[in-house]
């Protein structure tokens, strides 16, 4: 039950870390101004697979971001954290994931927040699992590389942040619902799945063209495979 506020960097620094954060609550952690802004997370992890559970973020830039570590050689090393039961409040982004990240995702809820959801700001370089939580947001127009497979669980929901967002697929997309619970694939704007994503109490609503699609290459269009979506 400790508490972690007011930081100008990050509240907590994992680094290639295997921690266990349980119960904490990380509140108010901003940004450190300049020409190149930086920090302002709850929790920065980067590589390792920490475990964060139970704890309440608030008022953050970032409640979590997940990125490689590179070591003094320039190793990286990809992160595997487990994410779950905690509760997102206010922060500008609850959950955001960069390159060649693999977090496991469960029982998250975000509420109030600028984007409740989790952020996807980065390729997909190797194989990837997608858990049915939070909303997923896809920022830009990302890759899923070649030998890379994203698999996304039944019931996820993946919504598009704009017009210049979307995927192209040059490895495998795994996308396999069931009739009860399929996957969603639509613009931030769609409140009819995932709920009020982008926090504007549904002043919006999604239209055709309102992002970049799902586009197929090389052999991604033998090896994909998508039902119910």
């Amino acid at each position: 039950n400790s508490t972690i506020e007011k930081n100008l960097q990050s509240g907590i620094l994992l680094l290639n870390s295997s921690s266990i954060i349980d119960s904490v609550n990380l509140l108010d952690n901003e940004i450190v101004p300049g020409y190149y802004p930086q920090g302002g997370e709850g929790i920065y992890i980067q590589g390792g697979s920490p475990r964060i559970a139970n704890s309440y973020f608030r008022g953050n830039a970032y409640g979590v971001k997940i990125q490689q570590w590179w070591n003094e050689l320039n190793e990286a090393f990809s992160p595997s954290p487990v994410i779950e039961n905690n509760n997102f409040e206010q922060n500008e982004k609850p959950i955001y994931v960069y390159d060649n990240s693999h977090p496991s995702f469960a029982n998250n809820t975000a509420t109030d927040n600028d984007l409740n959801a989790i952020i996807v700001a980065g390729n997909i370089t190797s194989d990837t699992i997608w858990q049915k939580d939070l909303t997923y947001v896809v920022m830009s127009y990302i890759s899923v590389y070649q030998n890379a497979t994203l698999t996304i669980n039944p019931g996820a929901v993946v919504k598009f942040y704009d017009g210049y967002s979307g995927m192209v697929m040059k490895g495998t997309l795994k996308a396999i619902g069931v009739s009860d619970t399929p996957i969603v694939f639509t613009a931030l704007n769609d409140d009819e799945y995932g709920g009020d994503t982008n926090n504007n109490d549904g002043q919006n609503s999604a239209t055709p063209g309102s992002w970049l699609g799902i586009s197929f290459q090389n052999d991604a269009t033998n090896l994909s495979e998508l039902s119910h979506t």
